[in-house]
Order: C-alpha cells, then structure tokens, then sequence
C-alpha cells in the first residue's frame, strides 16, 4: 500500500522492490485499486505490480496477485463504496490495470454501511459468475457477516488485521472461524504497522528469543503469527529492499513450546486459539457468571439487582469509571476468593469486547451465561 500512498513515492524504487521480493520468493501479492493517492490517482497500485510483473525476468506463473474493490479515494479520503454497480466497474477496471483477463483473487476491501452486505457479496458472485474473478474474499469483517456471505457464495479467504499487538480478531471469534472451517486468513499489519517497529525492535522478549533462533525480532514476530495455525498468512508491507530480501525467514523459523508460550503472554487471547478446541471444561459447576447485553432503557440495571437480591455480586464499568475489560481484575480477584455467582451488566454487544471476561471465567472452569435483553 505505502509504495503507493506515501506523498514521496518512488515508481522506481518500488518495482526495484517487488522484483528483490520475487527474487526472494515472494509468491502472493496484496493490493487494492484504492491504494493510491485520490480517486484521479486510482489503480496506481495495481498499474506499479502489472509492471514490475512485466518486467521480472522469473517464472509469473506461479505469482498470485489479490486485489480489493469497494472503496473511494475522494480528496484523499478512505470512504467505502459497496454498490453492485460500483464493484462490477471497479473490478474491470482492476483487470485493466493488473493487465489481467481474470483476477486471482478479488476482496471486498471492507463492508459499507449504507449497502446492504448481501447487495456486495450478490456483486462478487456475479463477477465470478462472470468469469472476471476466479476467487472471492472480504476485508474487515465480523462472524456473522461471513456466515452471511458464505450462504450466497463461496468465500475463499478473509483479511484482517492480526499481530501480537493487535488481538481484536482473535477476541471477536474471527480467527477461530478461519480456522474451524479451513478459510484463509489473510492477516495485514502482522508487525502492528510502521509505528511499531521500534516496539518490537525494543521487546525485550522478542530479542530474547530472536538470539535463540539467530533471527530478527521481526522474524520471530511473524513466526509467532504464521504459527497460531496454517490457515494463516502474515501479509508484512515492506518499503525498503534489505526488508524484502528477509521478509520469507519466518517460514523457515521453528519456535518451540516455551517460547510460543512466553510470546502468548504478549497476546494472552492467542492461548484459546493455539488450543484444539474452544472448549471449555468446567470444574466448578456451582458458579456461574451473567453477562447482561441489550439497548439503553431494555431493563439491564432491574435484572441485575434481582440477581443481587439472590447473592450475586454485581460489577459495572459505568460504576467503576473504566471499561470491560478493566472489570477482568475485579471478576479474577472475586472468584479467587471463593464468590460463585457474578454479574456484569450494562455490557458490549460485540463478541470481541465479551471475550474478555468469558476467556476469563472459563480459565476458572466457570461458566458464563449471556443474557440479551430485546426492547419494544
């Protein structure tokens, strides 16, 4: 992306790169028709890796190249764009400038809020239909919007952001659906994005392990990613050659138990997902944990103090001035100390902000049940 967005971009310097890249054997790459400067700017992108393909004297055969559709660039903008129409232009438009008559994989690059999801995912079906698009993948999605897709058209892969410093996918169910039902995750920002490299550079157990390993930090980093499961693949974005040169040794790396275990403390939800199952077994059967879902004004706070009049201890993060997640310290310290039932109310509604607190109990063999209260 950043060999076409940064104000000080180098045609030059990035086909120099994507062929050290191939040259280093790179075989998959990731772009979108909005990675460029404006909308008058669009496809720029696409245009630099149809000429640097071009022009690499390898074997292109076995070279993928991704690309997105479905966002806009006015006046520098990122703003979504999910219409058939919009998607059915912006794909031959794709293949005009990858130079393609059908494209390897075609992404939704992330879902707009003003169309319905079906309207674009019914959009993709069509172009694959139409033999434009050989594979079809969303961006930026939830569960439930994949499930959605998946009962119009058959989804090949899902990118999201993934890293050691970012774990919302990993909490929000979407890896663990990745992985249950064989789909590629595409994982972009592997690294936590250029304003992390200084943060992984200076992780002391980074560079603990990377000297174990005769590795970099960066190696290990994406080691620790690639290995969560084989259905994932780190898409690091390099910008400089004596990167790219490096940026397959992770394939290579073999971190042992110990040290996956020590890199989980740095993202404790990657625990759940490195397991065979997300099952959980319950050792204590006399408690429980309630977590209260619903709307302003659907009756969250009644039912609460009825569950505190029968003995449960109540937490709230409105009370407590903090979020979530920050109630996780208050529910361990309770259940060490021996209390059974629980109760958290005024809760997110989303998977990711609720993992939290049921990885939480669930590492106490407690169950945890969750209450959505619907409104008029």
């Amino acid at each position: 992306m950043r060999l076409s967005t940064e104000p000080d971009r180098d045609e030059a310097n990035a086909i120099a790169l994507i062929h050290a890249a191939l040259d280093a054997g790179v075989s998959f790459l990731d772009t979108a028709d909005a990675y460029c400067w404006t909308d008058d700017d669009r496809g720029h992108n696409e245009r630099l890796i149809a000429r640097a393909l071009s022009t690499w004297p390898g074997d292109r055969s076995s070279i993928v190249v991704a690309t997105k559709g479905g966002m806009t660039r006015p006046g520098g903008r990122w703003v979504p764009d999910g219409r058939a129409k919009h998607l059915a232009a912006a794909a031959e438009d794709s293949c005009r400038a990858l130079g393609v008559e059908r494209i390897d994989l075609y992404q939704l690059h992330t879902p707009d809020p003003r169309v319905p999801l079906a309207t674009s995912v019914r959009a993709l079906a069509e172009l694959k239909r139409r033999r434009l698009v050989d594979r079809i993948g969303l961006c930026n999605v939830t569960v439930s919007q994949i499930e959605q897709a998946r009962r119009i058209v058959e989804i090949d892969s899902i990118q999201v952001e993934a890293s050691l410093w970012h774990d919302r996918q990993l909490l929000s169910g979407v890896v663990r659906y990745c992985m249950d039902h064989r789909l590629r995750m595409l994982g972009y920002r592997p690294l936590g994005g250029a304003r992390s490299r200084s943060r992984i550079a200076a992780n002391p157990l980074l560079g603990e392990i990377a000297a174990q390993c005769d590795a970099t930090p960066f190696d290990v980093a994406l080691a620790w990613l690639a290995g969560l499961s084989e259905h994932i693949v780190p898409l690091p974005g390099a910008t400089r050659i004596d990167t790219v040169r490096s940026i397959g040794r992770y394939r290579t790396l073999r971190l042992s138990g110990d040290q996956l275990a020590r890199l989980d403390e740095l993202c404790p939800p990657a625990r759940l997902i490195r397991s065979e199952t997300s099952a959980t077994l319950i050792t204590r059967p006399d408690a429980e944990v309630v977590m209260i879902m619903g709307l302003p004004g659907s009756g969250k706070s009644t039912m609460a103090r009825e569950l505190v009049s029968q003995g449960y201890l109540r937490l709230n993060r409105d009370e407590t001035g903090g979020t979530l997640r920050g109630l996780v310290p208050a529910l361990e310290d309770a259940l060490a100390s021996g209390a059974s039932r629980v109760v958290l109310d005024n809760t997110y509604v989303s998977r990711a902000s609720r993992a939290a607190v049921i990885q939480s109990a669930a590492a106490r063999g407690v169950a945890v049940r969750c209450v959505w209260l619907s409104t008029s």
